[in-house]
């Protein structure tokens, strides 16, 4: 999925899956320190102090809008496909290093 989604970056994205959610889709950073933290699965419930969410820990105050552009919802942040398909624009318009991590 991830490579389908990144072809000509596969290690890029990859490493970014990695880095920020360890490629667990219901990551979030429940406890406010920049890191991810692991926590039961609630598709769409908790979110963390920081509301980053979903394989690539998408900023959700940042990127909502993108979400609802296609009428998603912010459960749709952990639907890898739909987190994958959001940080493509991300990516597109910002490159890598929209993800600190990389």
């Amino acid at each position: 999925m991830v490579y389908a989604t990144f072809p000509e970056s596969p290690y890029m994205a990859e490493h970014v899956v990695w880095a920020e959610s360890m490629g667990d889709q219901f990551l979030d950073d429940d406890n406010g320190n920049g890191q991810a933290d692991w926590i039961d699965y609630v598709y769409g419930g908790r979110w963390s102090a920081t509301e980053d969410c979903g394989l690539m820990q998408l900023h959700w105050p940042v990127h909502d809008e993108k979400f609802y552009d296609r009428g998603w919802t912010a459960a749709d942040c952990f639907d890898p496909v739909k987190n994958l398909a959001i940080a493509r624009e991300v990516f597109d318009g910002q490159g890598p290093g929209a993800w600190t991590t990389y």
